[in-house]
């Protein structure tokens, strides 16, 4: 009898011990689907949402390529009422009245995976919001905390086409290539106040000069190669230096005040007068008598200007027939290969 008793008491101790823990179990999750709920009136609730896709369709519907240049350059973007940082951004210059109509304290554009990125000047309200996302997509993110203490995220894949001015679409490509028979009228001619900037590849040294050029007897705006140095020649004045060729990506510059590789210095030129009935070119030198060495390079970006005025702004894209171009985002037009066969472009 005593031993039935004893067996009974383990048994509902037994079943006492898993009842608990099964009450235990469910008390968790109903405490972490309850955090979660909260949480959901904090963080991502649908009307704020809402609001970010607008933005994100805003932004779509003009031109992003801005906004993904700019965060490719910083790898965030913050506004707010008191920061005019970023109103030189085309379109973004009323950015007051956008966060007020949308009731935004704080609008963050960054890259999606933002583990990376520097949030140090964040609210803390935003930092914990962020400590939450698990993003690895290779996209861009809109955040926002917004005036009443809620915040948002989504992920967006920003159209980074371009339209030129009447309305063709361009898709945006990582570069043009040429194989040594291409190049582009900038319809440009330069002059003592000219300054170019041109993201480049060069993949071959054989030619005697590459890059953008112009030339009517001594006179050149040039960046390019020469017996295996880089060459830069402003007006009259030409200078080789010791870097060779490497096949890597380079910041070239040139202007009256000098070469530049990368932002360092590499060449000074005395200011001479330029000539002033030819056109610039990329890719190719334009002489007096024709043209003459043709690069093999890999064109990124290029930046002309006269004094402080942007004049071409290139970035190299393909048109609705994938026939490879430079387009110009300040005149909004298209300038194709003026050459034989066509660019390459990846």
């Amino acid at each position: 009898m005593k031993n039935s008793k004893a067996f009974a008491l383990v048994e509902t101790l037994i079943v006492s011990t898993i009842i608990a823990t099964i009450l235990m179990y469910v008390f968790i999750q109903f405490n972490k689907v309850e955090s979660k709920y909260d949480e959901s009136f904090t963080y991502n609730d649908v009307d704020n949402l809402y609001k970010l896709d607008s933005i994100k369709e805003y932004v779509n519907s003009i031109d992003a390529t801005l906004i993904i240049d700019k965060i490719n350059d910083d790898d965030i973007i913050i506004m707010d009422k008191n920061d005019d940082t970023y109103t030189n951004i085309e379109y973004l210059d009323n950015q007051v009245d956008l966060l007020t109509n949308l009731d935004i304290k704080t609008l963050v554009l960054t890259k999606a995976d933002i583990n990376n990125v520097d949030t140090s000047s964040l609210s803390k309200t935003l930092k914990n919001m962020i400590k939450k996302i698990d993003n690895k997509s290779d996209n861009y993110r809109i955040i926002a905390e917004f005036n009443n203490g809620e915040c948002a995220t989504i992920t967006v894949n920003f159209d980074d086409s371009v339209y030129d001015s009447e309305g063709n679409k361009y898709k945006r490509v990582e570069y043009l290539e040429s194989t040594g028979t291409q190049y582009i009228d900038t319809g440009v001619i330069p002059n003592g106040n000219s300054r170019m900037i041109i993201d480049q590849v060069f993949l071959s040294n054989t030619f005697q000069t590459n890059g953008s050029l112009n030339r009517n007897g001594m006179y050149d705006l040039a960046i390019g190669i020469y017996q295996s140095k880089w060459f830069f020649r402003y007006g009259s004045t030409g200078i080789t230096t010791n870097i060779l060729s490497d096949n890597k990506l380079h910041t070239f510059e040139i202007s009256d005040t000098g070469g530049y590789i990368d932002n360092n210095k590499v060449a000074s030129f005395v200011f001479q007068n330029f000539s002033t009935n030819l056109n610039l070119y990329i890719g190719a030198r334009n002489t007096n008598t024709g043209i003459e060495a043709y690069c093999i390079s890999r064109i990124y970006n290029s930046k002309l200007y006269d004094s402080e005025n942007l004049v071409r702004d290139y970035i190299p894209v393909i048109d609705s027939s994938s026939r490879p171009c430079l387009f110009d985002k300040v005149g909004k037009e298209c300038y194709y290969n003026q050459g034989t066969g066509e660019f390459l472009y990846g």
